[in-house]
């Protein structure tokens, strides 16, 4: 059976003991629920998977325990295959003075499995996890990322018909994250089920087909997962939190860049604005827009044809776009004093969404892609919202294409 139901699943969030009461057990009373979850319920069919998303706290990872039976729910009902494989904590059994791959036998026997299995993978396990001859090392000479990649290699050599996993692309590097990745992908595509718990953006657009958007057990959206996302970064907007993704870091419009290395050149202001000059907030899809920036030279020099960057990042931490003067062709040189320089952008083919713009000024091209050089920044990233008509599908920008039948004709086409 590999089918998983989850039915009016509810779970609660417990302290140790409530206010001026000494704890015990078997007292009920004794604890304090600080929240209890709404009802969940969604079905998986094979190759199909889920995911549950929010900041820490908001209830994901209790959801995640309960579906694989490491919790007890306080109601409702869960049918998950008997083969089911949990990646909740990496680290979690390791004896630091065996070896990986005793460790790895020590993990097979917790699941039941036979000795002989691991066995027949091992060089599998030793490659996807990186090791070499480390995998007969004790563990206490592993560092942090290679115990995690261990773990990692060894779930994923797994027979399962479901998989539950709690931040997969917390692990590792890039490329053992493309790694996990591309092996999860293939188990879906072999028909097994994936439960993934996760702050992660990107892990449930490229993964996921529905989800559940959660806060404090409360839920926000649950639908498609393209629905729930764009709920989930709306929710954010709203309290001022900004999710976080695989690319970048997490944003803080009010958060300073790192200052430049040209004390005598600042970034003064800069605006958003609509053709006829006025100061705007909202841009709506295919509308042109401008970007002004105020700049002061205190310096006696001129600079010389310098490089200014602009960078668009969805509210996420994407980056949407990015231009500069030197890829247009067009060369600015600055005088001591003031200087306000006018980006046109004839077309804003953004999706709907909440998006900021960085700026930089750099000596040239050569420093901007390989020193950290800047003149200076813009301190705050400028903000700004797109609308559009209608979504016109996922991702970040619009696609414009044309359809046409080349065939096979109608046999009485001419």
């Amino acid at each position: 059976m590999n089918q998983v139901t989850v039915k009016d699943l509810i779970v609660r969030h417990e302290s140790a003991r409530a206010a001026g009461t000494f704890f015990s057990p078997a007292d009920p009373n004794a604890r304090e629920v600080l929240w209890q979850s709404e009802a969940l319920s969604f079905s998986l069919e094979p190759g199909r998977a889920f995911g549950l998303l929010g900041t820490n706290g908001s209830g994901k990872t209790s959801f995640l325990k309960a579906i694989g039976g490491l919790i007890q729910p306080a109601s409702g009902r869960v049918e998950i295959p008997a083969s089911t494989v949990a990646i909740l904590d990496l680290n979690l059994g390791f004896h630091p003075d065996f070896s990986g791959f005793e460790n790895l036998l020590m993990m097979n026997a917790c699941y039941g499995k036979k000795e002989h299995e691991i066995y027949d993978v091992e060089k599998e396990i030793a490659e996807f996890a990186s090791l070499g001859d480390y995998l007969h090392r004790p563990v206490r000479e592993y560092s942090v990322g290679m115990r995690m990649r261990l773990g990692m290699a060894w779930a994923l050599e797994q027979r399962f018909d479901l998989i539950l996993m709690d931040e997969l692309l917390s692990v590792g590097d890039m490329a053992f994250q493309r790694q996990c990745l591309a092996r999860i992908q293939k188990r879906l595509q072999d028909g097994a089920c994936l439960i993934l718990a996760t702050h992660n953006l990107q892990e449930v657009a490229i993964l996921c087909q529905e989800a559940v958007a959660l806060h404090q057990g409360k839920i926000l959206a649950q639908g498609s997962s393209d629905q729930v996302l764009g709920e989930y970064l709306r929710h954010s907007e709203k309290a001022g939190i900004f999710a976080s993704t695989m690319i970048g870091r997490p944003m803080n419009a009010g958060e300073p860049l790192l200052p430049g290395t040209d004390p005598g050149v600042r970034i003064t202001g800069s605006r958003l604005t609509d053709r006829f000059g006025d100061d705007i907030e909202t841009i709506r899809t295919q509308e042109p827009f401008f970007v002004e920036l105020s700049f002061e030279i205190s310096g006696e020099s001129m600079i010389q044809n310098p490089l200014l960057r602009i960078q668009i990042l969805r509210n996420d931490g994407i980056l949407a776009g990015a231009c500069n003067n030197y890829r247009s062709g067009q060369w600015l040189d600055l005088y001591p004093g003031e200087a306000t320089i006018r980006v046109h952008f004839p077309s804003c083919q953004l999706l709907e969404g909440t998006y900021y713009i960085h700026a930089s000024l750099w000596p040239d091209e050569f420093e901007s892609l390989v020193l950290d050089h800047a003149h200076c920044h813009l301190e705050v990233p400028l903000a700004f919202h797109v609308e559009s008509e209608r979504r016109q599908g996922t991702g970040i920008v619009a696609t414009h294409a044309e359809f046409r039948i080349v065939g096979p004709l109608d046999e009485n086409s001419s």
